[in-house]
């Protein structure tokens, strides 16, 4: 799989994204360019919009500038096309000709984001356009639109600060709806979910959010944007290794909600519940329960605005965040519980389709797999069947070439089910069993996952012990609960 595929199944819907707040910067954009025709005039865009976002806009901007008779004229640079005085030469008009030039994959060139180990340097890109400021104002005399995601954004303004200083205006474009928080559930280059679903996660992503904080002290509809911005970036940060403050993420996340609430943004103040319900979900108090709840309250009152028919994408994420929400409250009625993750895992599957959304799709199958084999109720036999068939529909998309660990987890959790089915072929069940347990140890190895490699040879000696012994015992051990935190309790 790759990720162009899954991402070409998505489709950008450019007015969510830019929301009521956008759409006034997009007003006020196109007025500055239209209005600086025959000059240079300097518009940085900081924009923490993902490329598929970007583009969109940069194709309606060019259909509104083409009513004013304005051609935009978009220079792509990448790590091979760098040097942006040359770029510039081969792509603007003559002097004269009614037109903006816009630059975009400043972040992609040589640099601007530094490979691990790399000593600290100022990119070729931005020490060009500082050096040759001059130079550019002189030979292109056409509004500049720059686009800056949020890395290029604060390395233009540390890098080339001569450069910067020469603009006449600041586009803002955040993005208006949420962003998956991805935990670390998928190998490095495996996550192939679309851009659009994911938050910038860099350490440059929250320069980036706080720099624009600075700029809005006010009480204003930017500011509330950029702090759930700042929260989300946060939250991408967050790794075994790095812990955000939640505590903090939660404070920023309900000053932005009540300014969104006295403006009346219901979509953006859905995107703020959603988030806090992520944020509840994982604060790190003693009333589990309680934060719990809250965040069940939060989902659910995002979902009054995210309707399937609306926003299918935003629904989807929030239905299974709910269900896990659901899944891990640790008192009160346990089989109602999780029923309710059940009924929300599968109305998330609706939308979350092995063909639209594999990576997605996979998740949620291996969470209603393991919800239904903890089912405290009903008929125990049927309960595993249909664990096992979740889990097969997992493995369709989780395999052991492209997630190695997922699979590996998956075959475990098939391994103790097959272990513990209370009827049909004891034998047969039982080396099924064992052929999960071998299967997972190609990827459990010793050296590699030792408390996992201990766990599986575990559960691999009681399956042969029980088959000797020609009886079904629950035998069974559990993932670790590092294994369990990837495998069960990830948020989509």
């Amino acid at each position: 799989m790759s990720s162009k595929s899954e991402a070409a199944s998505f489709t950008v819907d450019l007015a969510r994204a830019l929301g009521a707040a956008g759409e006034q910067e997009y007003t006020r954009l196109l007025r500055v360019l239209t209005a600086a025709q025959g000059l240079f005039a300097l518009v940085p865009v900081a924009s923490d919009f993902p490329v598929e976002a970007r583009d969109a806009l940069l194709e309606r901007l060019t259909e509104d500038l083409a009513v004013h008779g304005i051609a935009l004229h978009v220079i792509r640079l990448s790590r091979e096309r760098w040097e942006v005085l040359q770029a510039l030469a081969a792509t603007a008009p003559p002097p004269g000709t009614p037109a903006v030039l816009a630059i975009v994959g400043l972040e992609e060139t040589p640099g601007l984001v530094l490979d691990p180990g790399s000593a600290p340097r100022r990119p070729p890109t931005l020490a060009l356009l500082n050096h040759s400021r001059e130079s550019i104002c002189a030979q292109f005399p056409f509004p500049l639109l720059l686009w800056c995601a949020p890395a290029a954004f604060v390395a233009l303004q540390e890098q080339a600060p001569d450069f910067y200083d020469y603009f006449i205006g600041l586009a803002e474009f955040l993005y208006a709806e949420p962003r998956e928080h991805i935990e670390e559930t998928l190998p490095v280059g495996h996550a192939v979910v679309p851009s659009t679903m994911r938050p910038p996660d860099s350490p440059a992503a929250v320069a980036f959010y706080e720099d624009l904080l600075a700029h809005h002290p006010e009480s204003s509809p930017a500011r509330a944007r950029a702090l759930l911005g700042w929260a989300e970036a946060l939250l991408g940060l967050s790794t075994k290794d790095m812990r955000v403050p939640l505590p903090q993420v939660l404070k920023a996340t309900e000053e932005a909600l009540s300014i969104l609430a006295q403006d009346n943004i219901p979509e953006e103040m859905a995107r703020g519940r959603f988030l806090m319900g992520l944020i509840l979900s994982d604060l790190p108090t003693d009333d589990r329960n309680t934060n719990l709840w809250q965040a069940i309250a939060c989902y659910e009152a995002a979902l009054q605005v995210y309707t399937e028919q609306d926003f299918p994408v935003q629904w989807a994420l929030t239905q299974s965040n709910l269900g896990t929400a659901y899944q891990q409250l640790p008192h009160g009625d346990h089989a109602t519980h999780l029923q309710q993750a059940i009924a929300c895992y599968e109305a998330a599957l609706r939308v979350f389709t092995e063909q639209d959304f594999p990576i997605q799709g996979a998740m949620l199958h291996h969470k209603l797999g393991f919800v239904y084999d903890q089912l405290p109720n009903g008929d125990r036999e049927l309960n595993l069947q249909r664990a096992i068939t979740c889990y097969k529909m997992a493995l369709r998309i989780l395999t052991e070439r492209d997630f190695p660990v997922e699979w590996a987890i998956t075959q475990n959790n098939l391994g103790t089910i097959y272990q513990a089915l209370p009827r049909g072929n004891r034998q047969a069940n039982l080396q099924q069993a064992i052929a999960c347990y071998e299967a997972a140890l190609r990827i459990y190895t010793e050296r590699d996952f030792p408390v996992d490699w201990a766990m599986m040879q575990h559960n691999l000696g009681a399956a042969y012990r029980v088959l000797s012994a020609g009886v079904i015992r629950n035998t069974r051990s559990r993932p670790s609960p590092t294994t369990r935190q990837r495998s069960e309790d990830t948020k989509q």
